[in-house]
């Protein structure tokens, strides 16, 4: 039996409907409680139950194996070895990919999935362009750029999505270190000074802000 299944029958055995919330609620709220496998066991039966939702459901399951210790998940048989022995990491990478499966471009499994593939690997930045597309989002274009940068040795590139996450969050002090750092390796030491400038200038604004909160 794979992962899958033994999550669905720990769903299917975990927690009864209660209160008119529907398992997607309950989760929500047990989660809200700590009660983090609780929450888990009601997001796969939401899953089961509601398969509009089923993306949804998966990727807040997901987000619950990350929080659990692998030895607390239930121990059933998967695949010659017990779901805790697998790891919660492994769960939560099965859980993600399911969402996918299902919905494509669902953001939130994009990034929650491009966490746990290795981080040098092609398939996270294809995971990090998915993302955008579905959703244009200042931190993980930074993502984009540093792998970009750290990784692919491709300084011009990363500094268009620096670009991109500095014109889409135009607050994010990140994007303004980030462009002024690639600035400089790619020998452009007054665009490298005004980007700092700029930063120097929203740190200001932002901090006084801050005061008058």
């Amino acid at each position: 039996m794979g992962l899958w299944g033994v999550l669905r029958q720990v769903a299917a055995a975990f927690w009864p409907s209660r209160g008119g919330l529907s398992p997607l609620q309950l989760g929500d709220r047990l989660l809200a409680e700590g009660k983090v496998r609780e929450a888990l066991a009601a997001f796969l039966r939401h899953a089961e139950q509601y398969p509009a939702d089923a993306a949804d459901a998966y990727c807040r399951a997901a987000k619950c194996c990350l929080r659990v210790r692998h030895q607390d998940l239930p121990r059933e048989v998967v695949r010659g070895k017990t779901l805790a022995a697998a790891s919660s990491r492994d769960a939560a990478e099965q859980l993600f990919r399911k969402a996918l499966t299902i919905k494509p471009k669902h953001f939130d499994a994009l990034i929650g999935l491009s966490e746990l593939v290795p981080p040098r690997s092609a398939e996270r930045l294809h995971l990090l362009e998915r993302a955008i597309i579905a959703r244009p989002h200042a931190p993980t274009l930074l993502a984009i750029g540093d792998f970009y940068r750290d990784v692919l040795n491709e300084p011009l590139r990363a500094y268009h999505y620096y670009q991109r996450a500095q014109q889409q969050s135009p607050r994010e002090r990140e994007a303004y270190r980030r462009l002024a750092e690639v600035c400089r390796l790619l020998g452009r030491e007054n665009e490298a000074k005004h980007w700092l400038n700029q930063l120097e200038n929203v740190s200001h604004i932002l901090d006084e802000v801050y005061e008058q909160q």
